[in-house]
């Protein structure tokens, strides 16, 4: 059951999605303490909107990590099977505010045009694509085929 989750679309790309956040994360720490030393070295002429939306960003790549990972462990447990709860629902909404939050985030970061940002600012536009494409794929493969269904009984 576990390697066939893994096998899946929604295993492959929950797997992408961990790996996405952990780069996310990589790349903003060095960027934050390499832009507060050089603000110390400036007389601090680096506004606090900097710090505030790399700390934002930050947020983004380690709540995602932490979310993502649960639902992972979640699916490759069997836990979804055994718990009735709406979990594609719960996965989508997920999927959705954290695509937002990553697109807003991602956005301000890069249009600040500090150089040490942009990696972080790449792979976090392509984090917010990935969990459009997770959001995609749990609507067709679950909730849509799952409408359909009800549909057709009714």
């Amino acid at each position: 059951m576990a390697r066939d989750y893994f096998q899946s679309k929604d295993g492959i790309i929950n797997l992408v999605l961990l790996v996405l956040n952990a780069v996310n994360f990589i790349c903003i720490v060095p960027a934050v303490t390499t832009s507060v030393s050089n603000a110390f070295m400036v007389a601090a002429i680096v506004p606090a909107v900097t710090t505030s939306v790399s700390n934002a960003f930050m947020v983004a790549a380690i709540m995602g990590f932490i979310i993502t990972a649960a639902f992972t462990v979640a699916h490759f447990s069997g836990f979804t099977l055994k718990v009735e709860w709406p979990w594609p629902f719960m996965e989508i909404i997920y999927t959705e505010i954290w695509m937002l939050y990553y697109f807003i985030v991602t956005g301000i970061l890069i249009s600040m045009a500090i150089t040490q940002y942009i990696p972080a600012g790449i792979f976090g536009f392509i984090t917010a694509i990935t969990y459009l494409v997770k959001s995609l794929s749990i609507y067709m493969t679950k909730i849509a085929t799952d409408a359909n269904i009800a549909y057709v009984r009714q």
